[in-house]
Formats: structure tokens, sequence, C-alpha cells
């Protein structure tokens, strides 16, 4: 007899042999599910090298960035995008940033920009990982 708050096995797949794997046929799925996402995150990793001629490395490393200039930081892309800094200051401005709250980064966002015109990548993350008025 079977437990009714037990869902069906797939299509073409045998109950007794579902039944018998650890967690069952809802443990495989979550596992396809997985590897789908990985290999989903390995093409857009390709997709980015191919275009400006990077390495796969490098473009992984490009993804989070312009994934955090989209919204808290609009003036930094901004410049980013006018070609007023460089990507290893906007790597440095994106490291030291990360954990910032939103609502404090737009507040400081002016004075971050300000030091990424004026200082090298390196000291920049250090000022603004001493913080305001450091």
């Amino acid at each position: 007899m079977r437990r009714t708050d037990r869902p069906a096995p797939p299509v073409g797949a045998s109950p007794s042999a579902v039944e018998r794997k650890p967690g069952g046929y809802c443990a495989e799925a979550a596992r396809d599910q997985l590897r789908e996402c990985e290999r989903a995150e390995k093409l857009a990793n390709s997709e980015v090298a191919v275009a400006p001629t990077v390495s796969e490395r490098i473009a992984q490393n490009y993804i989070p960035i312009s994934a955090a200039l989209r919204d808290p930081l609009p003036l930094v892309r901004g410049a980013f995008e006018a070609g007023d800094l460089d990507h290893r200051r906007v790597d440095a401005i994106w490291r030291s940033t990360a954990d910032i709250d939103d609502s404090l980064l737009s507040r400081v966002e002016a004075e971050i920009l300000a030091a990424a015109r004026r200082l090298p990548p390196g000291r920049l993350g250090v000022e603004i990982d001493r913080g305001p008025g450091g």
C-alpha cells in the first residue's frame, strides 16, 4: 500500500528503484537542478569571457561586480561606464563595500568616488575599510 503523502515517482521510474535511493527521487531532482544551475553559471561565465576577450576566471569575477554596481553604487557605475574609473579601482570599491548596508553606502558613495579618483586601488581599499573620517 502506498502512502498518500508521498508524491508519485517520475514517469517511467520504477517506484521500488526510486524508493531504494537515499532521499528518493526528490533528492535526485535536487541534484539534477544543482547540476543544471552549475552548467548555467559556467555558460554565463564563458559568455562574459568571450565578449571582452578575457579569461573565464576574470569573467567570473566581473559578474558579481556588475551586479553590485547595478543598484547601490550608481555614481561609481556611472564613473566606470564613462571611463573615469578603471576596473582595478571598481574592484577595490566592490570588495570593500560588499558588507556595507545600502543606506550607509548611498550616504558615503560620493566620498568613495572622490577617493577613487585620487588614490591607487590598494590605498583606496584601505581607506574604504577604514571608514568615514578614517
